[in-house]
């Protein structure tokens, strides 16, 4: 698993803890303090090269991808799929040919997610 910066990877132990325990509240904390991290990542990914952006992203996608709902529970559709955007637009200033299949596959990706995100039933985040 790619290890991302700003503790990312500890909000997600966080959060598996609670799921466990059936804490909702807690949970949704988590999720909340996930989201703010993955809206850092998208902004300071400007600051990566274009390797490090590309895994950033996907890790970034696969996360909303996989807690679309949970997501949505914490913020509104519209914003994710802004963030999910910018991602989108963003991965086409990637020049590297040896890149673009990976760039291919992120914004296959990021179509899917969106669509899900379309069509997921939005709790408190909307």
């Amino acid at each position: 698993m790619l290890r991302l910066p700003h503790g990312s990877n500890m909000q997600a132990m966080n959060i598996s803890k609670y799921e466990k325990a059936g804490q909702i509240g807690k949970l949704y904390e988590e999720y909340t303090a996930l989201w703010e991290e993955i809206k850092t990542l998208e902004t300071n990914s400007a600051t990566y090269d274009e390797d490090l952006k590309l895994r950033v992203w996907n890790e970034m996608v696969n996360m909303i991808s996989n807690n679309a709902s949970e997501f949505c529970e914490v913020t509104t559709s519209t914003e994710i799929i802004q963030v999910l955007q910018s991602v989108n637009a963003n991965s086409d200033n990637i020049e590297s040919a040896f890149l673009k299949k990976s760039v291919e596959a992120l914004k296959a990706n990021i179509e899917t997610t969106t669509k899900k995100l379309e069509s997921v039933t939005t709790g408190s985040g909307e």
